[in-house]
């Protein structure tokens, strides 16, 4: 649904805390989740 970009960056924040717990700070799927939620970020106006 359109206009929940602050929710969406809301979950990927979890998802990159979740991923560095799990997988460490250094995983390649932790590196591709802190990218993506950069990017939702940058679209978004907030980074």
């Amino acid at each position: 649904q359109a206009g929940r970009t602050d929710e969406a960056i809301v979950l990927l924040e979890q998802v990159v805390a979740d991923r560095e717990r799990l997988l460490g700070e250094n995983h390649p799927n932790t590196a591709a989740t802190r990218t993506m939620l950069m990017a939702w970020n940058r679209g978004s106006g907030t980074g």
